[in-house]
């Protein structure tokens, strides 16, 4: 699933157990650019690219349904594009950030629907909420908080000792809170049980380790914590949709390997 939302647009995000979300902030203008120079025939100038985003892509969210396959597809580039913008992109780099920006974009754009129907009620909508001081958003949506310091201890403490057999118990005691305060503190934090969260940041780190090395899923899955492969692969594949064996291979064949001599 991909939400697209337009800038200046008021949204929060509450991660679900099972769920790994990726956020790309887009630049309006650097969208634009790439628009005007990928339909360059279509166009006399950006500004009107402009002009046409204006007036067939008024509604300011969209939420696009995937099939399982492109789930992976997208998965795949996002995960090494956040690996290749962790520490800032080098200049060496800088094309292949650029080619998998694309794939996505090449994924998701031709799914956006024009002048949705729903753009003037929601216009009207948000011309109201900024003229009461209203916010836009559904009974169950909830605020975010501030993150208390036992919240930050126990993320940064599940983070940086991935291997270990946590259980809420003994992280509570990390933090000298009990197991349920721990647990409402958590939630409110990051919108997820402890172990939930902990699941969610194994599978990214098994996600990681099958895209840059050969290990075994075996080895991977004891160095993120889970002594039982049968049930990494079960975890992993009911975030992404794919098992960890086919997950290396679609990564091998983006990059040609697979195949090659």
């Amino acid at each position: 699933m991909v939400i697209v939302v337009s800038a200046r647009a008021s949204y929060w995000v509450s991660p679900k157990p099972s769920l790994t979300t990726t956020t790309l902030y887009l630049d309006r203008d650097y969208l634009i650019d790439q628009v005007y120079w990928q339909s360059i025939a279509h166009f006399v100038d950006r500004h009107e690219v402009k002009a046409y985003f204006e007036t067939d892509y008024t509604n300011r969210s969209q939420l696009l349904r995937l099939d399982p396959r492109q789930v992976a597809e997208i998965s795949m580039w996002l995960d090494e594009l956040e690996d290749l913008s962790r520490a800032g992109i080098a200049p060496e780099q800088f094309w292949r950030a650029q080619a998998l920006f694309s794939s996505v974009l090449d994924m998701l754009l031709p799914q956006l629907s024009a002048r949705d129907r729903q753009a003037a009620e929601w216009r009207r909508r948000l011309a109201l909420a900024e003229r009461t001081g209203a916010v836009l958003a559904r009974s169950d949506e909830r605020l975010l908080l501030a993150l208390r310091r036992e919240a930050r201890q126990a993320l940064e403490l599940l983070h940086s000792d991935l291997e270990r057999r946590w259980k809420l118990k003994d992280l509570a005691a990390s933090v000298h809170l009990s197991e349920s305060q721990l647990g409402r503190l958590f939630i409110a934090a990051v919108g997820m049980s402890p172990i939930a969260y902990l699941t969610v940041i194994r599978v990214e780190q098994m996600a990681h380790l099958l895209r840059t090395t050969d290990a075994p899923v075996s080895e991977i899955a004891a160095r993120v914590g889970w002594g039982d492969p049968g049930f990494a692969a079960r975890q992993f594949r009911r975030a992404l949709s794919v098992s960890p064996l086919e997950y290396r291979m679609m990564c091998l064949h983006r990059h040609g390997i697979v195949g090659l001599r």
